[in-house]
């Protein structure tokens, strides 16, 4: 973790946080941190800075004195339109898009992704949540991409895509991936 994601449900007071799970035990063991301790945190979907630890110990640790700031927008805005893969793979996408700052992840049926897929307990939004909240704490981000599952393929391409961009007044720009091209990213930006 690079930085400590915080979630309304831990605020106990004013500037005041509590955590009692896999951060508070990534604080004690891996950053070794004491009290008075300044680490970095974020809100979910809100301003990043830092926070002081006031208590730890081996049930919990409180963090106080939040100093927050927004973080400036340097990056585009990246959706990403994906072929639902294997559970597996789902994982490391969810988890890297996080990372990445992705703000969209659409992904759709395509012709090879197995019916199967679509039924994975993993698509359930709790535990799509793990791994975005993962590949956020990893990257120093804080907003939470979107991600949403379309069965079908032409539908998705001929309705829902264009009502999607124009609902928000955009024109993207659409990239391919294609491995046989002499084009990059660099290239585009």
């Amino acid at each position: 973790m690079n930085i400590i994601l915080l979630f309304e449900t831990d605020k106990i007071g004013e500037n005041r946080f509590v955590l009692n799970d896999n951060r508070a035990e990534h604080i004690r063991t891996v950053l070794k941190s004491e009290i008075n301790d300044r680490l970095e945190i974020g809100l979910l979907n809100g301003p990043i800075g830092t926070a002081v630890i006031e208590k730890i110990d081996s049930n919990e640790i409180i963090l106080t004195d939040l100093q927050l700031e927004h973080p400036k927008e340097s990056f585009p805005i990246i959706d990403i339109i994906c072929a639902l893969p294997r559970p597996q793979t789902v994982k490391k996408v969810l988890f890297t898009s996080a990372m990445m700052g992705v703000r969209n992840l659409f992904f759709i049926r395509a012709n090879r992704v197995e019916k199967s897929f679509f039924h994975s307990p993993l698509l359930e939004e709790d535990n799509l949540r793990k791994y975005l909240i993962d590949g956020l704490q990893q990257g120093k981000n804080t907003q939470l991409p979107s991600v949403t599952i379309h069965n079908k393929f032409k539908v998705f391409f001929e309705d829902r895509l264009s009502r999607f961009y124009d609902e928000k007044n955009e024109t993207p720009l659409k990239l391919l991936s294609n491995l046989d091209t002499d084009h990059t990213l660099a290239d585009v930006f």
